[in-house]
């Protein structure tokens, strides 16, 4: 116990650096360090400062939110490929100001009533935003011309905003203002501090709650977690045909996801449970990136009730709403992180004929897990998009090491091949959510990610795993531990804790079937036998769910989804 302790303590600080951003500021084309410059992920509350030496340790963030760095008197600069662990360098360029003479302008507008369109505007109008108040409008410069009817803003400060009713101190550098007769467009980057003291954190917690109800950060994280509807939005064409999450959103090899837009999309939301009101979101770049905390890249435009929202009506990228909104989102998590099409399933298998009456109820009793299963245990039939697999470790010699390599590749495929899924093998460490070690877990405990440390930590004695959770292949890691054996009982193993980790529970009598429980029943190398094929489809279709009994199935086994009976 002793040399575990002093081991974690080892690794501890190596464990740390891995998680967090490290990095140094300076003055662009010297080697002069910038003290107190602000190193934040814009629209949250995770930031630091920089210290006598111009370094910064923060904690690292996943996805492509934009680090950014700020400092009074320089332009501020955004960091976008970034990953946990690295060592960043960043020189900031010194802003040229240009002296603006104090002289009585002829412009026809006060600095009052620039002060009040610029409030207006960049603050907002509603509720909260007007209970938001500009600690240093002395520093923000305006000017306005007359002939353009143009009002624009400048800060060599960042403008410091005191929103009362949400509870939140805004740090906000500016990077342009301009205000058109037509047209308002500002941007910058901006971090939040909670200042909600205990006596007013109830009311706080409600206010934060109606400013997310129907806001931009609820529309993205309601579409990044396909809960468009339950969230109380619907979205269509220009022409008013309506479109489902998936029709306008994409996802790349790494699992991220983009808002496509090729056209105008138009969002309709009852506000506050009254009119029905309209956004549309004009696309400026066809991929425009999104994640899960509300983030969305440059490439949208609001006009609109969305665009409407300013300043005064925003919140941390951290907030968590309700737990009825988070149930939303956990409820639909499983549409997210599961590629799958129920028609092109049903197509796919059409009538599924079995030899015979005992056949037929080793089927049912595999789909629903029936005699096979602890009572408290329940089988899996959706997992996450795409699964990447990695082999640790190795068998005593190289032919029976190859040899099981291609047999678990084999069944990969296969596996692959019915589902449709993306299955592919990394030897990326860090890519890898689907590990399987051969041998001492210890040695490879570096490698594998913090999941399956989680894993192993809690089940140094056993040898294999499997996850019943009814949500499927869940988010986190999926971990299969196998000891050394000889291969044929490594690899029986191996192909026992897959099919488990995979989600196919259950066990049959039928020799050659992948889930029957003997030996030599299976050549990795060919096709399913037809039986396991329609087992497999048949778990895969969203219609069977857990706990369901024999006439529930067999009322979804039917012509035009999918038939079983027993010739």
């Amino acid at each position: 116990m002793k040399k575990l302790i002093l081991l974690a303590l080892f690794l501890f600080p190596y464990y740390l650096f891995a998680q967090t951003l490290n990095g140094r500021v300076y003055r662009q084309d010297t080697d002069s360090a910038i003290v107190n410059a602000s190193v934040y992920y814009s629209g949250s509350t995770t930031g630091t400062v920089t210290n006598s030496k111009g370094e910064f340790i923060l904690q690292a963030k996943s996805g492509q939110v934009p680090l950014v760095i700020s400092c009074v008197g320089y332009q501020t600069a955004e960091v976008k490929n970034y990953h946990p662990g690295q060592d960043i360098k960043v020189f900031l360029k010194p802003k040229q100001f240009e002296l603006q003479g104090v002289t009585v302008t002829s412009d026809g507008m006060s600095r009052e009533e620039k002060v009040r369109i610029f409030t207006r505007e960049f603050i907002g109008t509603s509720k909260y935003a007007k209970s938001c108040t500009i600690t240093n409008i002395d520093d923000v410069d305006l000017f306005y011309d007359r002939k353009n009817k143009t009002l624009t803003a400048e800060s060599s400060k960042p403008i410091i905003i005191n929103n009362q009713l949400l509870g939140y101190h805004i740090t906000y550098y500016l990077d342009h203002f301009k205000r058109t007769p037509t047209n308002i467009a500002f941007a910058g980057n901006y971090i939040f501090k909670d200042v909600a003291t205990a006596d007013d954190q109830k009311k706080i917690n409600n206010n934060r709650g109606d400013a997310y109800e129907g806001s931009r950060m609820q529309f993205i994280r309601a579409l990044w977690h396909r809960s468009i509807k339950s969230s109380g939005f619907k979205i269509y064409r220009s022409n008013y045909t309506r479109l489902t999450e998936d029709s306008i959103i994409a996802r790349d090899s790494a699992r991220e996801q983009y808002l496509y837009l090729a056209k105008r999309v138009i969002v309709e939301q009852r506000f506050n449970g009254g009119m029905l009101t309209y956004t549309s979101l004009i696309p400026v770049t066809k991929f425009s990136y999104i994640d899960k905390d509300g983030f969305y890249g440059a490439g949208i435009r609001w006009a609109g009730r969305l665009g409407y929202q300013r300043i005064g009506d925003l919140l941390p990228f951290e907030y968590q709403p309700p737990e009825n909104e988070v149930k939303k989102q956990q409820d639909n998590d499983m549409l997210v992180n599961a590629v799958f099409d129920d028609e092109r399933v049903a197509n796919a298998v059409g009538s599924i004929t079995i030899a015979g009456d005992k056949e037929l109820k080793r089927f049912k009793d595999i789909v629903l897990g029936k005699g096979y299963l602890p009572n408290d245990l329940q089988f899996v039939r959706k997992w996450q998009q795409p699964i990447y697999y990695k082999v640790y470790g190795s068998m005593n010699d190289s032919t029976s090491n190859n040899s099981l390599q291609h047999n678990i590749n084999s069944f990969f495929k296969n596996i692959a091949d019915v589902t449709g899924l993306t299955i592919e093998q990394k030897q990326v460490d860090s890519l890898v959510n689907f590990a399987i070690i051969l041998g001492n877990v210890k040695k490879y405990y570096a490698v594998i990610n913090e999941d399956a440390r989680e894993y192993f930590n809690s089940h140094k004695n056993g040898t294999g795993y499997s996850n019943y959770s009814p949500d499927g292949y869940s988010r986190t890691a999926q971990k299969i531990a196998v000891d050394g054996f000889t291969l044929q009982l490594t690899w029986l193993h191996a192909r026992s804790q897959i099919l488990n980790g995979l989600g196919f529970i259950g066990k049959v009598n039928i020799p050659r079937s992948i889930f029957y429980d003997g030996m030599n029943y299976w050549t990795p190398n060919k096709p399913f036998e037809q039986f396991d094929t329609d087992v497999i489809k048949t778990l895969y279709n969203s219609k069977i769910i857990t706990g369901m009994q024999d006439a529930d199935l067999d009322a979804v086994l039917k012509p035009g989804q999918i038939s079983v009976k027993a010739n």
